[in-house]
């Protein structure tokens, strides 16, 4: 069930954050009170500009009946960049962030009738310069920009067992592509679980487990031979293969994920110059780096329209297009539209992976790590941090 708009919010306080994590109050009117369908931005909204803490509510029937075997949980897909919610009036946690999703188990605190509140918080930053939050360049180029909940927040159905964290990577051995599924699986223990990868409709690898007490960690491998490679336009064809990932237990399908992926080499070098050359599958191609979000509109996530929009547009000349993000992480549906068309992405982390700074190394280190889990399947994604090298 998705918890859309509309929702009420309330803005509580102007808030600033210094560079150790401490958020002071900030003196001044607050934009008044209001409701607003979510998921959106508060970009082009009564809210637009504001930063501070605002308390969005959200009322909703539960459902009328769970199975023994299943339990409801409440799921955030984005929420920039502080979240503290609150169920029926019981807290259920707190969420450092801005595009990560997190979720709570809820179901002994579901009602017939329910009140969730989810306080949102993205302070000014003290010092623009030591910022403290992981944003990208969303600081620099658009200070006033905020996200709040801009992406879904639903009620979710999960059996006596799920999966949490998959990540798929591929790569390719010879005339051999290798997918990896990986993740966890989270269960009550003792239930009898199959995990099944297909590969574009058919069965590709399994494995058989047996839940315990804590999150067990799998591991799947599946070879395609000979693979196909993903190009990208100008250059081949973008080759996909649908992925399905499947749970079962107690004679029924308890969980699944599928996505699409990709075969590719692909490495970057770029000279002190800035000039740049890309080896995709073993061939060399000049490269054209173009900025996927406008300086002077640094607004709302890049929907999958508007990519291919500034992709038509662009002209590579005989040379390959490399769309940069900026830092910003783009909504699911953009990234599997640059995957079925060939549109390369150069996705930058939302700060320096060699921050020299060790407190900002560790508020960096797992948002990398979330999009590693995001995005190292997407064959038209070139990660910054692990693919580009510079002359």
């Amino acid at each position: 069930m998705r918890l859309h708009g509309p929702w009420h919010y309330e803005p509580l306080a102007r808030t600033c954050i210094h560079a150790d994590g401490r958020i002071d109050e900030l003196p001044g009117g607050l934009p008044a009170a209001g409701t607003m369908k979510l998921p959106a931005v508060w970009h082009g909204t009564p809210l637009d500009g504001f930063r501070g803490r605002v308390r969005w509510t959200r009322r909703f029937h539960g459902p009328r009946s769970l199975e023994p075997h299943e339990r409801l949980w409440l799921v955030f897909n984005g929420v920039d960049y502080f979240a503290d919610v609150s169920l029926g009036g019981r807290l259920l946690g707190r969420h450092e962030g801005y595009f990560d999703s997190f979720d709570f188990d809820v179901t002994p605190l579901i009602r017939p009738r329910n009140e969730l509140v989810v306080d949102v918080a993205c302070p000014a930053e003290a010092d623009p310069t030591r910022p403290h939050m992981v944003r990208g360049r969303r600081e620099s180029l658009c200070p006033r920009f905020v996200g709040g909940i801009w992406r879904d927040v639903v009620l979710e159905v999960r059996s006596v067992a799920f999966l949490r964290d998959v990540e798929l990577a591929t790569h390719i051995e010879g005339e051999r592509g290798v997918i990896m599924a990986k993740g966890l699986i989270v269960g009550d223990a003792g239930t009898r679980l199959g995990l099944e990868l297909s590969i574009d409709g058919r069965h590709a690898a399994s494995a058989r487990f047996e839940a315990s007490f804590d999150p067990m960690p799998f591991v799947l491998e599946a070879v395609v031979d000979p693979v196909e490679l993903w190009w990208p336009r100008g250059m081949g064809a973008p080759r996909t293969y649908a992925i399905e990932l499947e749970l079962h237990g107690h004679a029924r399908t308890l969980a699944a994920a599928s996505s699409l992926a990709g075969f590719r080499r692909a490495s970057l070098l770029v000279d002190s110059v800035g000039s740049a050359n890309i080896e995709f599958n073993g061939r060399d191609q000049p490269v054209v780096f173009r900025d996927l979000v406008a300086v002077a509109n640094f607004g709302p996530p890049t929907t999958a329209a508007a990519l291919r929009t500034r992709a038509s547009a662009g002209a590579g000349h005989g040379r390959v297009e490399i769309w940069r993000t900026g830092g910003e992480v783009l909504l699911p549906e953009s990234y599997e539209l640059a995957d079925r068309e060939g549109i390369v992405i150069l996705q930058e982390t939302p700060a320096p992976a060699d921050c020299r700074d060790a407190t900002a190394r560790d508020r960096v280190r797992p948002m990398i790590q979330s999009l590693r889990r995001l995005l190292s399947h997407h064959p038209s994604v070139l990660l910054d941090h692990e693919l580009a090298s510079r002359a």
